[in-house]
């Protein structure tokens, strides 16, 4: 639902209209990447891991989902044709086949890496730019908030890749934190957040929509939160319930900016 809702944010901040099947069309595309993901990292796993035992014990069930997805998407598609859109929908679909293969690539040849972190960062920031290229005639507002999403995705990729550190390691999975180290790791993104925090402190004069402004500040800080209590966010695997849920404060910003205009 996160990814759904800051788009929906986007449109509000920046005036844009788009038809509603337009967020399901995002929002279920983007779980079909993340189900395909943990059916790679599944079959390659050294571990028993919870999450992806669940997927390998219902494989049917998930194939029959992503089959009947595919087919509403597809039928969605065609109904709210658009260059702009097949086009968009072509390069995200290009740039997760050539991140899974990269990826594959490290993996079998035991090879570290820095950029994964950063790849999946910009493929989330394009999915987010969508409402701008759909009125991309019209528009003229700041590519501002698209800019510091781009920062806490990263921020957000990588204290997953924190969490997930003995299990990256152990697998032989590339991740910025097996490459840095856990301790270093965790130093750099503490000090990562802290940046992007200034940066966007710089920016209250300039955005006249205060309320996004504040909601990119919360979903830092509840970064930094996770990051700080690791320990107990890694536990039961809370930190992926709740780096998710961040992105649903976009939409709670929105709201109450319509509620107070």
């Amino acid at each position: 639902m996160g990814i759904p809702a800051t788009c929906y944010a986007l449109c509000e901040h920046y005036g844009v209209q788009m038809p509603w099947p337009i967020y399901w069309i995002i929002g279920s595309s983007a779980w079909l990447v993340y189900l395909l993901d943990h059916f790679v990292d599944a079959q390659t796993s050294k571990l028993s891991i919870s999450r992806y035992n669940f997927i390998g014990q219902r494989k049917t069930l998930f194939y029959w989902l992503v089959g009947i997805l595919v087919i509403l998407n597809i039928f969605l598609v065609v109904q709210f044709f658009s260059w702009t859109l097949f086009l968009f929908g072509f390069l995200i679909g290009l740039m997760v086949f050539v991140h899974q293969r990269i990826n594959t690539y490290f993996v079998r040849h035991s090879k570290q890496a820095i950029f994964k972190e950063l790849f999946v960062s910009i493929i989330v920031a394009l999915v987010f730019a969508y409402p701008i290229l759909h009125n991309y005639y019209e528009f003229k507002g700041s590519l501002s908030p698209l800019f510091f999403l781009l920062l806490i995705n990263m921020s957000n990729v990588w204290l997953f890749a924190h969490m997930e550190f003995e299990e990256d390691q152990k697998n032989g999975y590339p991740s910025l934190a097996v490459t840095l180290g856990k301790k270093r790791s965790k130093q750099m993104l503490g000090q990562y957040n802290f940046l992007i925090l200034i940066l966007l402190a710089t920016q209250w004069n300039f955005w006249s929509h205060k309320y996004f402004l504040v909601c990119l500040v919360c979903m830092l800080l509840s970064l930094q939160l996770f990051l700080r209590y690791d320990v107990f966010f890694k536990k039961g695997d809370r930190y992926r319930f709740w780096g998710d849920f961040i992105y649903l404060y976009p939409l709670m910003a929105a709201l109450i900016q319509k509620l107070s205009d």
